[in-house]
């Protein structure tokens, strides 16, 4: 469970950086951090699940996830595909 938390915190961290980058019209920095903010939650929530994976695709994570039955929703899941 340590390690769950671990990755809320680092993607609460991504996310509050994507943001000042955006509001610094830092766009490329926004998006990099934005994705890493989606990919920890990720984890995080696959490994709430005892799943430990590695990869820095949040479509395959999210994958992983509706495999195991987690409803992750509609709209996210295709929002990753892009």
């Amino acid at each position: 469970m340590r390690r769950v938390k671990d990755w809320l915190r680092q993607s609460e961290a991504a996310l509050s950086q994507a943001k000042d980058s955006l509001k610094g019209n830092h766009f490329w920095s926004s998006c990099f951090f934005s994705h890493q903010a989606a990919e920890y939650a990720a984890k995080a929530l696959l490994e709430s699940k005892g799943v430990e994976m590695k990869g820095h695709s949040v479509f395959e994570l999210l994958e992983e996830a509706r495999r195991l039955g987690l409803d992750v929703g509609e709209d996210l899941f295709r929002k990753a595909i892009r």
